[in-house]
């Protein structure tokens, strides 16, 4: 007779969840909010200023409207998705 001791079936629940890649903390879109510069968002996202220009032509830093979508560029400088 085979003893199945206190070992226990793996199940979802106590497994750990397969590691995803994670994205570098500027990449991505930002929403404009009340007060928002580039200089403030640049800061913020941990990228330069002039990146977040070259992501967004067309995009005047002085004209920043509430609710605007702005691209933000990895620290290297690449997009991780257009608008």
């Amino acid at each position: 007779m085979m003893s199945t001791g206190n070992a226990k079936e793996p199940s979802p629940e106590n497994l750990a969840p397969a590691p995803t890649p994670s994205q570098p903390k500027g990449c991505g879109e930002h929403t404009i909010k009340s007060g928002d510069t580039f200089w403030q968002i640049a800061q913020d996202k941990g990228v330069d200023v002039s990146a977040i220009q070259a992501a967004n032509p067309g995009v005047k830093a002085g004209e920043l409207k509430v609710g605007q979508k702005i691209n933000i560029p990895c620290s290297g400088g690449e997009l991780s998705g257009q608008l």
